[in-house]
């Protein structure tokens, strides 16, 4: 099973079998979301939105935001999963090369891209990145 995670303290994970099918959405609500996450299922690999803090984060915001990737990569590592860590620009370009945009209207752009390739699925802000990143992980040499 693959995990993909978008690691802001507003993201997700998401949990998919090799063969596509999504097996569970985990919006982040804290430490105990890793854990879940990490517990629903035999993980064969990983995949990890490469993010660091931004000029424009307040300083607690951005201690919060490098805690949240760090407690994620640790959690992975002391399972034993390999992990993949992808820039947003590579899985952006590689799914959806046509969204342009910066900011709310990038991220409803990523969304509205998410509820099209997953129709079945409550697709929200929160986990559209994490559906797109497992796509993307799905399809790429580079996270096999």
């Amino acid at each position: 099973m693959l995990l993909s995670i978008d690691p802001g303290s507003s993201g997700a994970a998401v949990l998919r079998f090799e063969t596509g099918q999504v097996a569970a959405i985990i919006e982040y609500e804290g430490p105990k979301s890793i854990a879940e996450a990490l517990n629903a299922g035999p993980i064969t690999r990983a995949v990890i939105e490469r993010v660091w803090a931004s000029p424009v984060m307040g300083v607690s915001a951005a201690f919060a935001f490098g805690e949240n990737y760090g407690a994620w990569c640790g959690a992975i590592t002391l399972k034993g999963i390999p992990l993949t860590r992808v820039l947003p620009q590579e899985w952006q370009r590689a799914i959806c090369p046509q969204i342009r945009g910066t900011g709310t209207d990038r991220k409803r752009a990523l969304k509205i891209e998410a509820q099209r390739r997953f129709p079945a699925l409550r697709v929200t802000l929160r986990n559209c990145d994490a559906l797109l990143i497992s796509e993307f992980a799905l399809h790429s040499r580079q996270c096999a």
